[in-house]
């Protein structure tokens, strides 16, 4: 079933269609894509931010989310995580918790969300390494019951952009770990993060960067960086401007090298909530 395809205005500085550039356009590899066979990549002429445009409407990128983003990967196994990746997931919690334990005296039993948390990696490690009471949040029938029977995670399958009530101002740290860049509409997807948050709580956010990509077009695959399943493509600037337009402070940063033929790099944020939006 292919899904209804729409341009988007700019979701940092709301502009218009009008106001976007085709950067460039690659061919949409994934076999199980509900949508075109083309990727459009765009950049806004106003503010510099980098995003897909057409993209499906929402029921389309819930429906692959939930049934086709985890179709081809098999269970068994998952659990024999290479210690590479062990020390990698470490070393985020370390970057949040080290960041955290400045501002705060004691961080043991915060109440962590961990959004998009898949199966359960990068959650199961902080919640044995930092003695955090972490909740995971997964789309995935697949990847939520895998979550829950090898790490014991609990895990709910809510609707991120319409929290239950009894989730608002509830958590210390909330968790995007490879998340934002998924999204509809990062703006959105802030401002609802912000409302389960306390009032002073915090938000991590980890995202595929564009600052350090090397652009020799001989030894780049593009198709394989600008694809459907990233919506949205940041640099250090745009992610934290988005961040302070929807009223968090960023208070550490770092950029991430990445062994890859792209040298693409990876942005991690920690972002404090204040009330002074500027959306």
């Amino acid at each position: 079933m292919k899904y209804t395809e729409t341009f988007v205005d700019c979701a940092l500085c709301g502009s218009l269609p009008k106001d976007h550039c085709s950067l460039l356009t690659t061919n949409i590899l994934r076999k199980y894509w509900p949508g075109s066979d083309k990727c459009h990549v765009k950049i806004c002429k106003r503010c510099g931010l980098v995003f897909v445009s057409p993209v499906l409407d929402p029921d389309g990128y819930n429906k692959f989310y939930k049934d086709l983003y985890h179709r081809k990967i098999k269970t068994e196994g998952l659990h024999d995580i290479p210690q590479k990746t062990k020390d990698f997931h470490s070393s985020i919690g370390k970057f949040i918790f080290n960041n955290i334990c400045q501002s705060e005296t004691d961080v043991s039993r915060l109440k962590a969300l961990d959004v998009g948390c898949g199966y359960g990696h990068l959650t199961n490690i902080i919640n044995e390494q930092f003695d955090v009471d972490i909740t995971g949040i997964e789309l995935s029938n697949k990847a939520a019951d895998y979550c829950r029977s090898a790490y014991g995670i609990n895990v709910l399958q809510v609707d991120v952009n319409n929290f239950p009530v009894e989730m608002l101002s509830r958590y210390d740290l909330v968790i995007a770990s490879a998340v934002l860049e998924h999204t509809f509409n990062p703006k959105e997807f802030l401002l609802s993060v912000s409302r389960v948050l306390m009032h002073d709580g915090y938000l991590f956010v980890r995202v595929p960067g564009l600052d350090y990509l090397n652009t020799k077009f001989f030894s780049i695959r593009f198709d394989r960086i600008f694809k459907p399943i990233h919506t949205y493509y940041f640099t250090q600037n745009t992610l934290a401007a988005l961040l302070s337009k929807c009223g968090f402070m960023v208070i550490a940063e770092k950029v991430v090298s990445k062994s890859n033929k792209s040298n693409q790099s990876e942005i991690h944020m920690l972002a404090q909530k204040r009330n002074n939006l500027k959306v």
